[in-house]
């Protein structure tokens, strides 16, 4: 009866890890880390020396600028992200904000201002089926989960307003 009752927990516990919402998850900087079309993001991440805090415990939401979004950005302001690693800091924290914030939060938001880590708050728009933070980022894709907050896919790299 034992060892019936030990078979039956272990395929309890084999069937909790199979399934996906349970499993152990990969951090922020590891699911961007893991994926092709982040490889600028990842750079800028190292760059910003923020590897360890999104590896961390502290819940955040990430706009993460495809790699393409990256390329869109003019020559100037790409050597500056790779060259100035407080500046790239800077960009980065823009790109954060505190604690999971659902897509279904930035709705709610609409024709109003969220703030990110660094930087002034800047306008969420929903037009057609599309969020849009500040003047022209449309988030591509949203509710990412991560084991430390989410991360939202934007087609474009916010830049903060320059001081």
């Amino acid at each position: 009866m034992r060892r019936l009752r030990f078979l039956a927990c272990l395929t309890c516990l084999a069937a909790l890890s199979a399934h996906p919402a349970l499993a152990a998850q990969k951090s922020i900087r590891q699911t961007i880390a893991s994926d092709k079309n982040y490889s600028s993001l990842r750079a800028l991440i190292n760059n910003a020396g923020m590897a360890k805090e999104l590896s961390g415990k502290t819940k955040y939401t990430v706009i993460a600028p495809t790699n393409k979004a990256f390329k869109a950005l003019g020559t100037t302001s790409k050597e500056r992200l790779s060259q100035d690693p407080p500046y790239a800091r800077t960009v980065l924290r823009y790109h954060l904000l505190k604690g999971s914030v659902k897509a279904a939060d930035l709705l709610a938001l609409s024709g109003k201002t969220i703030a990110p880590l660094q930087g002034e708050p800047f306008p969420v728009a929903i037009k057609g089926a599309f969020v849009f933070l500040g003047t022209n980022a449309k988030l591509i894709k949203t509710d990412v989960e991560a084991s430390n907050g989410l991360i939202h896919v934007s087609n474009r790299v916010l830049l903060p307003p320059t001081e």
